[in-house]
C-alpha cells in the first residue's frame, strides 16, 4: 500500500495451525447448509426488488459501475442483502415469491414520483427551474448504510469510521482512532467509473504509530453487464474477507490472525484485472475477480508473516508480476464458497515463487451466520533468505458463528495463524466471544473478549476490546 506517512501498525496476536485442520473445519461448516430457492435475476430488478436505489450498491450517483460495501457484499452473497443490517425479526426462513409484473411497474412509478419529488426540493434549493420530467442521480451511498454527500453531479463523498477501547495484558488501556476511510467517487461517463479510498489508521500521524496509505485508487469499465475491466489500487481478492473486511460488515473488532498475518489485510496492489458475477440458475450465481499485479516482495518473516510483504508505494521490486483471483459460487439461497490462488516472485532478482491457495465459506439462514476461510503459503528459499528469517511456509484458519436476536448479535470466533511452518514457536490462536448491537443498519456498538495463545512477546494478550464502527 502506498504510505503517505508511515508509522507502526499494530500487531495482535495456538496450537500448531496444521495443514489439514483449517480445510477440514471450512469444510465442515458447509454440512449446516439446507437449501431454500432464490428468485429470477434480471438486471434492470435489482433496485426494485430490494427497495433501494441504484447508488446503494454503486459508487456513482448514477448507479454502474464501481461497487460500494454493499455493492460488494450482493455481488458476493448470490445477488442477495439476506444478513446484511437486516432490522430485527427480518430473518426469514422460507423462499419469498417473486414480486407481480404489476407490483413491479407500482413499485417503479413509486420511485419515479419519488425522484420527481427530490428533483423539485433540489432545484427550489438551488434557484432553479423545475426538471420533474427528467430522473435524478440518487444520493451515492458509498459504502453500507451510509448515505454520501454528491459534491457535483458526477462525484460522491462517503467512509466509515472505527473508534476503539482496549484493556489487554502487555499493554496499557487505551482509546484509539483506530481507522477513518473517506472514499471519493465517480462518474467519468456512460460506462466509466472512478472508485478510491484513502485510510488514516491510529489517527494518521506516523510520529505516533499512526499510517496514512491509499487503500484504492482504480478506473473501472463496465465492458457487459457481467464483466468490468479496472485499472489502478484494487483490493486484492485473497479470500472473502480483504474485499469485505469494512468494520460495519464485521461483527468483531479485530480481523482473524489468518487474515492480519497470512492474508495481509488490508492488502492492495498496484495492476489491472477484471472483475464480475452472473447468474448461472436461479438459485446459483458466480463471482470472479482476477487480476495481474506487482506482488508481494521480500519482507515475509517467522515473526510478522506477510504484513511486511505488502508493496512499499504499490510499486513493484523486480520486473515480474504476479497473478492473483477469486472465483465464488452462491446456492441454496445462503450459501456461498470461494476459492482464491496467487502466484508470484518475491525476491528483489525475481527467482524466487511464492504461492498461496485460499478458500472461504459462507452461509447464512435467517438470523444464523456461519463463516470461515483457510490460507497457505508457500515461499521459495536460497541460502541468503533462509539466512535472512523467510519462514518456507504459513497456513492458517479461521471459523466464526453469530446468530441475530434482534438489534443483538452474539458472536463466538476461533483462528489460527502459523506463520513458519519450519520450526515451533510461531503458531498463534485466538478465541473470541463478543456481542454487538446495532443502532442503525450501518452503525453498530461492540463488546468482545480475546484469549490469545501463545501470542509473541510484542503483541497483546488476553483482555477486553470494544469500538463503535458506522458508515457516513
Amino acid at each position: 500500500m502506498r504510505r503517505i506517512s508511515k508509522g507502526v501498525r499494530a500487531r495482535e496476536g495456538g496450537p500448531r495451525a496444521g495443514g489439514w485442520v483449517g480445510p477440514a473445519l471450512v469444510i465442515a461448516l458447509g454440512c449446516l447448509a439446507a437449501a431454500h430457492p432464490k428468485g429470477a435475476w434480471a438486471l434492470p430488478e435489482y433496485s426494485v426488488r430490494e427497495g433501494k436505489p441504484c447508488a446503494y450498491c454503486h459508487a456513482s450517483p448514477d448507479g454502474g459501475g464501481a461497487l460500494t460495501g454493499a455493492g460488494r457484499y450482493y455481488e458476493q452473497n448470490g445477488h442477495s442483502l439476506s444478513g446484511l443490517g437486516q432490522p430485527p425479526g427480518s430473518g426469514r426462513q422460507g423462499p419469498e415469491a417473486p414480486p407481480s409484473l404489476e407490483e413491479l411497474r407500482t413499485r417503479m412509478e413509486e420511485l419515479r414520483r419519488q425522484m420527481d419529488a427530490l428533483q423539485k426540493q433540489l432545484d427550489a434549493a438551488a434557484g432553479q427551474p423545475g426538471r420533474g420530467d427528467q430522473p435524478v442521480p440518487a444520493a451515492a451511498i458509498p459504502a453500507t448504510g451510509g448515505r454520501g454527500v454528491p459534491t457535483g453531479p458526477r462525484t460522491a463523498l462517503g467512509g466509515y469510521s472505527e473508534f476503539t477501547f482496549r484493556a489487554q495484558r502487555r499493554g496499557h488501556s487505551t482509546f484509539d482512532q483506530l481507522r477513518l476511510v473517506p472514499r471519493i467517487s465517480s462518474r467519468l461517463g456512460k460506462q466509466l467509473f472512478f472508485n478510491s479510498e484513502v485510510e488514516f489508521e491510529h489517527g494518521g500521524n506516523a510520529e505516533t504509530g499512526g499510517e496514512v496509505s491509499v487503500e484504492q485508487a482504480y478506473v473501472e469499465y463496465l465492458a457487459l453487464p457481467s464483466l468490468s475491466l479496472r485499472a489502478g489500487a484494487v483490493l486484492v481478492p485473497f479470500n472473502r474477507l480483504n474485499v469485505l473486511h469494512d468494520g460495519p460488515l464485521r461483527e468483531l473488532t479485530d480481523r482473524p490472525l489468518v487474515d492480519q498475518l497470512v492474508v495481509p489485510t488490508t492488502w492492495t496492489e498496484s495492476g489491472v484485472g477484471v472483475s464480475g458475477s452472473a447468474r448461472l440458475r436461479p438459485s446459483v450465481g458466480l463471482n470472479y475477480q482476477a487480476y495481474v499485479v506487482n506482488g508481494l516482495h521480500g519482507r515475509a518473516s517467522s515473526g510478522k508473516g506477510l504484513r511486511e510483504a505488502r508493496p512499499e508505494g504499490l510499486q513493484d521490486n523486480n520486473g515480474s508480476k504476479a497473478l492473483v483471483g477469486r472465483l465464488g459460487v452462491t446456492a441454496l439461497g445462503g450459501l456461498e464458497v470461494g476459492v482464491s490462488g496467487y502466484r508470484g516472485r518475491w525476491n528483489d532478482a525475481g527467482t524466487l515463487p511464492l504461492s498461496m491457495l485460499g478458500a472461504d465459506l459462507t452461509y447464512r439462514r435467517g438470523p444464523l451466520t456461519l463463516m470461515g476461510e483457510w490460507a497457505r503459503v508457500s515461499l521459495a528459499r536460497d541460502g541468503a533468505a533462509a539466512a535472512a528469517g523467510v519462514p518456507p511456509g504459513m497456513n492458517g484458519y479461521y471459523v466464526q458463528a453469530s446468530y441475530r436476536l434482534g438489534p443483538w448479535t452474539p458472536v463466538v470466533h476461533y483462528s489460527q495463524a502459523n506463520t513458519d511452518t519450519s520450526q515451533p514457536g510461531f503458531q498463534r490462536s485466538r478465541t473470541v466471544l463478543g456481542v454487538n448491537r446495532r443502532l442503525t443498519e450501518s452503525f453498530l456498538f461492540k463488546l468482545e473478549y480475546q484469549w490469545n495463545r501463545r501470542a509473541l512477546p510484542d503483541e497483546l494478550g488476553n483482555g477486553l476490546v470494544s469500538s463503535i464502527t458506522h458508515y457516513f
